[in-house]
């Protein structure tokens, strides 16, 4: 019988921001807040990761002034290439309801493994407007890793 070695749960929860009003291929600067990924580093909009199995989701928060049908995309990217599921953040007019703006909010999700020390950024893909700012009470990064 053959025993597997037991399975190490990591996990760290950090703020985004951004300054100012977002735009197509922006950054977002990572503020540590929990950090419990033994090897894991934050430098501005650069998470350093080190090898293992991960789970990373990213919900951005974003405050619009006056949208009407503006979308804002935001994806996960892994040492230079685009990696996951798209998260969005979608405004639109209440219909029902003149002068009241909905916003919706999904996360960027991507799961990956890694044999080497990795650089993780998210980045803002698309944005029909020129108004969207990130509001950080509602913008968070979870990472889990399993090595």
């Amino acid at each position: 019988m053959t025993y597997q070695p037991q399975s190490i749960l990591e996990a760290s929860l950090h703020k985004m921001t951004h300054t100012g009003n977002l735009a197509t291929n922006d950054y977002f600067t990572i503020t540590s807040d929990v950090s419990g990924i033994t090897g894991e580093s934050i430098s501005g909009v650069s998470i350093t990761l080190p090898y293992g199995c991960y789970a990373v989701y990213a919900s951005i928060g974003c405050d619009r002034a006056g949208g009407f049908s503006d979308s804002l995309f935001y994806q996960w990217e892994l040492d230079g290439t685009l990696i996951g599921c798209i998260g969005a953040a979608d405004c639109h007019d209440a219909v029902s309801t003149p002068n009241l703006d909905y916003l919706e909010v999904d996360q960027a999700v991507a799961t990956f493994e890694v044999s080497k020390t990795v650089t993780l950024k998210v980045k803002c893909t698309s944005c029909t407007a020129s108004t969207w700012t990130s509001n950080t009470d509602y913008t968070y990064v979870l990472i889990q890793r399993r090595a």
